[in-house]
């Protein structure tokens, strides 16, 4: 080949390789400019989400949000001169106990969301709602906006120390944009990138976010969780002047864990006879039947080494007593405290019964309430006397035996008679 076309073929080689450079700037220009596109103050939102299983009740508590100065037109947080910016601030996101949240229905975890949003006050401004504070081309900058420029925010939450609430270590950098508009200054919007997620990882490329309450929510948000112990007991009775009760009755207890909940297994359980407790621990895991044996009298009950309870509230259990031969079983059921127990149909002498249900209809709930929840399972003895005949149905049996033995002797008198 000659040199003309060596050089021809260089030159095509590096006018493809200009395009491709062209088209690849062109396209990180956009990623660029989309991801300083801001969002406008009045679509923005910062949500607390406050989720826990459906049957509790929140209890009262403020979260805080921190947001932490960075800097502004790119140069570190300073208190005066031309990157003076408003200093660190906070905002109080109460709840009162027992707000109405949403419920999942296939989860059972209810979520109670409030949010910050808008512009308005300055930094000192610590209860009301807005997500930054005000634009005012006055004073020194240091508790609302004064001038033109990208401000930028690292925003947190602190970690309280509420029994049962869990607080989210997620991270965020929310940067402010304010313009100089054709009526002064103006807000034009924020952007907000994710630094860490609610446990506290950092995230491996913080990227955009979108902090609107869009369809499939806002992640521009905040998860806590609340979680609460609650008492289960599981109690065996026999019934019958002749039910032996020192003999072993066999369950299969099982335990699940709510969606909602923190507080993973194994659970621990005892067995107490009366207020005694009388056996080694039990370790119960989400989901797996445990078999567990109960005389008259006794119970097992979730609770650790000292005697705290174990069982989160959410939790649904079930509970299966095997048949025992000329026993008759019948369930009782307590869910969050009722002053009158859930009766389940009586079973037939012999077999085994299952307890588990919703609530629904007005089945048993075996749900772990916040108060007392307990299963009662009352075997009654049927006596079967030498003869082979239910003592139960005796007066029957004599009603129709003895008119029957009279009818027998008349007519054997009569033949007797007839005889003669």
């Amino acid at each position: 080949m000659d040199v003309y076309g060596q050089i021809k073929k260089i030159g095509m080689v590096m006018v493809v390789l200009l395009l491709a450079a062209g088209v690849f700037l062109m396209n990180e220009a956009v990623v660029k400019a989309a991801e300083k596109t801001p969002t406008a103050i009045d679509s923005a939102f910062l949500d607390k989400n406050f989720v826990m299983d459906t049957n509790l009740t929140n209890p009262a508590e403020t979260f805080v949000i921190n947001f932490a100065p960075v800097s502004v037109n790119g140069v570190g947080y300073k208190t005066t001169g031309a990157s003076a910016m408003p200093g660190a601030y906070t905002k109080n996101i109460v709840y009162n106990p027992g707000e109405t949240g949403t419920t999942d229905a296939t989860s059972q975890v209810k979520t109670i969301t409030k949010s910050l949003t808008g512009s308005n006050g300055t930094t000192a401004d610590v209860t009301n709602n807005s997500l930054i504070p005000k634009v005012e081309a006055t004073g020194d900058g240091t508790t609302y906006f004064n001038h033109a420029g990208e401000y930028v925010y690292t925003v947190t939450e602190t970690a309280g120390t509420s029994t049962g609430v869990g607080y989210s270590g997620a991270s965020y950098t929310m940067r402010v944009y304010i313009i100089n508009g054709t009526n002064g200054l103006e807000l034009q919007g924020v952007t907000v990138e994710t630094k860490k997620d609610d446990s506290g990882t950092d995230v491996t490329t913080p990227t955009k976010i979108d902090p609107t309450h869009g369809a499939t929510g806002n992640p521009f948000a905040f998860k806590n969780t609340y979680d609460k112990k609650a008492p289960l007991t599981v109690t065996k009775m026999v019934d019958g002047a002749q039910g032996d009760q020192a003999k072993d009755f066999t369950f299969t207890v099982t335990v699940n864990k709510p969606t909602g909940s923190n507080t993973a297994g194994p659970y621990t359980a005892y067995i107490y006879d009366g207020t005694t407790k009388i056996d080694t621990a039990y370790s119960f895991d989400t989901g797996v039947g445990k078999e567990i044996k109960l005389k008259h009298g006794q119970s097992l009950k979730f609770v650790d080494a000292d005697g705290k309870d174990t069982l989160p509230v959410g939790t649904t259990y079930t509970v299966a007593e095997a048949g025992t031969p000329q026993y008759t079983p019948q369930g009782s059921v307590v869910y969050n405290g009722a002053t009158t127990p859930t009766q389940t149909p009586a079973g037939t002498s012999g077999s085994a019964i299952t307890i588990h249900g919703d609530g629904t209809n007005g089945a048993v709930n075996t749900t772990v309430g916040e108060a007392a929840n307990s299963t009662t399972v009352t075997n009654s003895y049927t006596y079967v006397n030498p003869t082979g005949l239910f003592i139960d149905n005796l007066p029957y049996i004599l009603m129709i035996l003895i008119p029957a033995a009279v009818i027998i002797l008349m007519v054997a008198g009569k033949r007797r008679k007839a005889s003669r």
